[in-house]
């Protein structure tokens, strides 16, 4: 009989407060509906929010990374493609049909007009669940980034060519400011959008879905020294810093404060970032043997608050606005929402799961 794998502590406990991130994210799209001024305590206090909140989904995918790609832990193809990825696109077909019926019948107009909308989001699936189809994704490369993780050697040389990808990123949305903050035109200006669109677009689809899924095993694994967890530790903390200041001022460039929203994943400054938070937590919980209680609820409920919780925010968006911003609303009001959206979340998820018919979908 095959052994079932050991369960590792700092990755449940990722998995069990990554999810109040991600419903953080969702709360500033859905209620945000005016912007801060341009240099404003606000901005800043948003932005701080606004990019530390996007740590969440690249984490999640390392966590897939730590655990499927890892050697030492039983892996059989046929089990894997059967119960693994086939679940997965069930689930992902269910909750799209389900986001995708909720949002029709939310709208105003004629029949024809709602069923176009739900034909619509059922094929390309309702916002938040493009994840799974990148899990979907994700787990189709699994056998093949294998190969690459059994030889230390050749996994060191990948994490390698990521952090390369991710600066040559990097410097071409800093030349991108560069060159908006000085009004060029011309060849210079047609040449760095050529570079950016190109590359950003094979990195967004390519890098992305092997880059996080390597960099959680490697991070997950890798014996780092003293001065090497430090030093990324610095790094991160200065990453952080450099891409909360770059959207500040970016935003003022382009006149919007989201324009890079989407540029958090495929930037060295927050790849170091999250290489930091992931390492910090992997080393607290270093010698802890067990997760408390309470965590141990939260992480399992945790895949089932990923789909559910867009059902309290919608309805909760179309009664709630933030019409302008403070630091109250932005430190007390956003949090507040967060924290309320999670926990209904939570409880929603552990009574489907009591629900012999639909406990599977969560």
């Amino acid at each position: 009989m095959q052994k079932t794998a050991k369960r590792i502590v700092f990755i449940d406990y990722l998995r069990a407060f990554m999810p109040i991130l991600v419903i953080m994210i969702h709360v500033m799209d859905d209620h945000v509906w005016t912007t801060p001024a341009h240099f404003s305590s606000d901005l800043i206090g948003l932005s701080i929010l606004h990019r530390f909140s996007r740590i969440a989904v690249p984490i999640f995918i390392m966590i897939t990374g730590s655990l499927f790609l890892d050697p030492r832990r039983p892996f059989d193809l046929k089990k894997f493609f059967r119960k693994t990825f086939l679940k997965l696109l069930g689930l992902y077909l269910f909750w799209s049909l389900l986001y995708s019926a909720i949002y029709a019948l939310s709208l105003e107009g004629d029949n024809k007009g709602r069923l176009l909308a739900f034909v619509e989001n059922s094929i390309a699936g309702f916002r938040h669940l493009w994840y799974l189809k990148f899990l979907l994704a994700a787990y189709l490369v699994i056998p093949f980034l294998r190969k690459i993780t059994e030889n230390r050697k050749l996994l060191r040389y990948a994490v390698l060519l990521i952090i390369i990808c991710y600066t040559l990123t990097t410097i071409g949305q800093t030349m991108d400011l560069f060159v908006t903050l000085r009004g060029s035109t011309g060849v210079l200006k047609t040449a760095l959008n050529v570079y950016n669109s190109s590359f950003i677009a094979v990195q967004s689809y390519l890098i992305n879905l092997f880059g996080f899924l390597i960099m959680g095993y490697y991070l997950a694994t890798e014996k780092f020294t003293r001065r090497a967890k430090n030093t990324i530790y610095i790094l991160g903390v200065v990453g952080f810093i450099y891409n909360v200041v770059f959207s500040i001022i970016y935003s003022n460039a382009k006149g919007d404060f989201f324009s890079i929203r989407d540029g958090a994943w495929y930037d060295i400054t927050m790849l170091v970032f999250i290489a930091a938070v992931f390492l910090a937590v992997r080393e607290f919980f270093a010698k802890q043997k067990s997760i408390g209680k309470i965590a141990a609820f939260m992480a399992k409920r945790s895949w089932g608050i990923y789909v559910f919780h867009m059902i309290p925010i919608m309805i909760g968006s179309s009664l709630i606005k933030l019409p302008y911003w403070s630091t109250w609303s932005m430190f007390v009001i956003i949090p507040g929402l967060t924290f309320a959206y999670y926990l209904v979340s939570l409880l929603a998820t552990w009574i489907i799961s009591k629900v012999p018919l639909l406990k599977k979908v969560v």
